[in-house]
């Protein structure tokens, strides 16, 4: 992302690095809400999945139902 100039790096604490996001990537993220809402949404699901947290009910009964098919 960096050499892409979606964010910089601003400042180092041991091994650590810290980056911010630039004025393209602000821009970029813009340009692309769609599928970063997506990916964070599949995000959420995955960390529910893992906590023991069931699936929303229609997104189970989606699965039971493709599984049928």
């Amino acid at each position: 992302m960096e050499e892409l100039g979606h964010v910089r790096s601003v400042t180092s604490e041991g091994p650590k690095r810290l980056f911010e996001i630039t004025a393209e990537g602000q821009s970029y993220l813009r340009e692309n809400q769609a599928a970063l809402n997506s990916a964070l949404a599949r995000m959420e699901m995955a960390a529910r999945a893992v906590s023991g947290e069931r699936p929303p009910e229609d997104l189970h009964h989606a699965m039971h139902t493709l599984r049928r098919l």
